[in-house]
């Protein structure tokens, strides 16, 4: 079984249902994306030394990267089941979710708001 299958995983059940499918695609994806960043940004940017600086560059990009994708999966789910409909309605509040996970992590009210807008719009 390949390690990812496509974006199918998470369109294999409804929206509002499989949060556990639907998280576990969501944060496998985000894990590799941020071990692949953090370990190019330890070695060709910040040049850091050691085992524990790699790890810590790592985890630099690889934490806010869970923590955005959790947000907007769990978001989606519960829009989806208080409103019992499934549209583009219930993205809009994963993406505001996102959004403000990332502009909180980054101390910004800018940078959230800019993130709301690219992930509503």
């Amino acid at each position: 079984m390949p390690l990812l299958q496509g974006t199918s995983i998470y369109y294999r059940a409804p929206e509002g249902q499989d949060i556990v499918g639907k998280m576990g695609y969501a944060v496998k994806l985000s894990a590799m994306t941020g071990f692949s960043i953090g370990l190019f940004d330890a070695q060709l940017v910040s040049k850091s030394k050691g085992f524990t600086g790699t790890l810590g560059r790592m985890a630099v990009w690889t934490g806010p990267a869970l923590a955005v994708s959790s947000g907007f999966v769990a978001a989606t789910y519960i829009a989806t089941n208080v409103r019992q409909k499934d549209d583009p309605w219930n993205y809009a509040f994963g993406g505001a979710t996102s959004g403000a996970i990332i502009g909180a992590l980054s101390k910004s009210v800018s940078v959230g708001e800019l993130e709301l807008k690219q992930m509503v719009c």
